[in-house]
């Protein structure tokens, strides 16, 4: 979006805001709009202010895990993503993003299994195919690696 459209969008959502102070949605959409200018410390505002809301609104912990995982706070993008997953477990890109997270902090177990998470609830999701590729590679499990590197090359 251009830094005008993006202005206009943030005056939209804090009117919103105003006729609804207690909407974690408007809370959330001025967050991921404020994260889109480049301001991520008032996106990480927003977010809390939605989850002070609601602290089960799973999109506002979705998008804080993306944003810490964005600056590698990588303990706070965990929390973040794994209190998604327990408020809506069915979604394959958080599967996927967390195994992102986790593999950068090293834990390649905890990755395959995220990714094989996010290919069972999506099984044509190559990216998950892919990145499970890699990490099987990584921990020397070669022939699981080539079977998913094949998956990839199929799709």
């Amino acid at each position: 979006m251009k830094q005008g459209k993006l202005t206009e969008a943030i005056d939209f959502c804090q009117r919103a805001i105003e006729l609804q102070p207690f909407s974690p949605s408007a809370y959330t959409t001025l967050g991921e709009i404020l994260e889109a200018q480049g301001d991520p410390t008032a996106a990480r505002d927003a977010f809390v202010q939605a989850l002070e809301i609601s602290p089960q609104f799973f999109l506002a912990h979705a998008y804080l895990g993306q944003l810490y995982s964005e600056y590698w706070w990588l303990d706070e993008a965990v929390f973040h993503y794994r209190k998604a997953l327990d408020l809506k477990p069915d979604w394959a890109e958080l599967h996927y993003n967390l195994g992102n997270v986790v593999h950068k902090q090293g834990n390649l177990l905890g990755a395959i299994d995220c990714y094989r998470n996010a290919i069972a609830l999506k099984p044509d999701y190559v990216l998950a195919f892919y990145n499970l590729a890699v990490v099987l590679d990584e921990n020397n499990q070669l022939e699981a690696a080539i079977d998913n590197y094949r998956q990839v090359i199929v799709w």
